[in-house]
C-alpha cells in the first residue's frame, strides 16, 4: 500500500497549535486515510505501534479523534476545520491568560532604575572574566603581594602570554615585606623570560591589592588565604579608576627596581632609604 507523503510545514503548524510532533503527524495521516486501524496507521506514519497507541489515546482525550469499537478497533479523525478552529481558539485563550499574568507580574515587581555606566560594580569570581577583558588590553598595572605572584602569573600565564604577543605592557608593584628566596628567584626568571613585564618592589604595606586594565577596569582583589582562588570587585567608575591609577604611578616612582637583599640588615637599610 502506497501512502501520500506528509508535508513538514503542516506538522509544524499543528505543533505550534499545541500538539507534539508525533500527535501532529498521526492526526494528519489519519485525516488522509479516514477511519483505520493502528497497524495501517503505524505503517503509514513510520512510527512504532506502541507509540501510535499512546498518542491516539491522547488525541482522543483532546477530542480530536474518536475510537470506533470493532475487530480490530479503528480510529476516526474529527474534521480538520473543526480541529484547527478548536486548537487556534485554545491557543488564543492561552495567550490572553498569559498576557493577564504578565500584567499582574509587572505590577508586583518594582524594576530598579538603570545604573549608569560610571556606577558599575561587578563581582567576578574566576579567571575567565580576566581573560575576556584582557584580550584587548594594551596596559595592565597590578599591585599585589610578592608571594602571590608565582601563583598569579602561572594561573593567568596563557592569557598574559597572548598579551605579550601583542606587546602589551604589564607593570607590577610587589609588596615584599618578608620575601622568600624562591619567590625572588621566580620573579627574576619570569621578568627575564617576559621582557614586556616589569616588576618593582614595595617594602611597606599597600592599602589594598588591585589591578587596572587600560585605566578603564579596576579590579579590587580579594585573594583567598589558601591561594587557590581569587575574587575581585570590578569597577568602571572613571573617577575611582583614575585615582587608583594615580596612586599606582605615585607608588611606582618610589619602588625598588631590583629585589631587596634577603639579609634582614639589608632590608632594614632599604626600608629606611625608600620609605614608600
Amino acid at each position: 500500500m502506497q501512502f501520500a507523503p506528509l508535508h513538514g510545514d503542516h506538522v509544524e503548524t499543528l505543533v505550534q497549535l499545541g500538539l507534539n510532533p508525533s500527535q501532529a503527524k498521526i492526526y494528519l495521516v489519519l485525516s488522509g486515510l479516514g477511519s483505520t486501524n493502528v497497524t495501517i496507521l503505524a505503517r503509514a506514519c513510520g512510527i512504532d505501534r506502541a507509540e501510535v497507541y499512546r498518542q491516539l489515546e491522547n488525541l482522543c482525550d483532546k477530542d480530536l479523534v474518536t475510537k470506533v469499537i470493532a475487530k480490530p478497533n479503528k480510529y476516526k479523525p474529527h474534521p480538520l476545520k473543526e480541529v484547527l478552529d478548536g486548537l487556534l481558539h485554545k491557543k488564543q485563550s492561552d495567550c490572553l491568560f498569559l498576557e493577564k499574568k504578565i500584567k499582574h507580574l509587572r505590577k508586583v515587581i518594582i524594576t530598579p532604575p538603570p545604573s549608569k555606566s560610571n556606577e558599575s560594580f561587578i563581582i567576578r569570581h574566576n579567571s575567565k572574566q580576566w581573560v575576556k577583558i584582557g584580550q584587548n588590553t594594551r596596559e595592565w598595572v597590578l599591585c599585589t603581594n610578592a608571594d602571590y605572584l608565582p601563583i598569579t602569573l602561572t594561573r593567568y600565564h596563557k592569557s598574559i602570554g597572548e598579551n605579550y604577543k601583542k606587546q602589551t605592557h604589564i607593570r607590577i608593584i610587589a609588596q615584599i615585606n618578608n620575601p622568600k628566596e624562591q619567590t625572588i628567584k621566580f620573579i627574576e626568571k619570569y621578568v627575564k623570560e617576559n621582557p614586556f613585564c616589569e616588576i618593582r618592589f614595595c617594602l611597606s604595606n599597600v592599602p589594598f591589592y588591585f589591578a587596572i586594565s587600560d585605566q578603564s577596569y579596576l579590579f579590587i582583589l580579594d585573594i583567598a588565604k589558601d591561594k587557590k582562588g581569587t575574587q575581585s570587585l570590578c569597577l568602571t567608575n572613571p573617577t575611582i579608576t583614575k585615582r587608583s591609577h594615580d596612586y599606582f604611578e605615585y607608588k611606582w616612582k618610589k619602588t625598588l627596581k631590583e629585589p631587596p637583599n634577603l639579609n634582614p640588615n639589608s632590608l632594614l637599610k632599604a626600608l629606611n632609604k625608600n620609605p614608600n
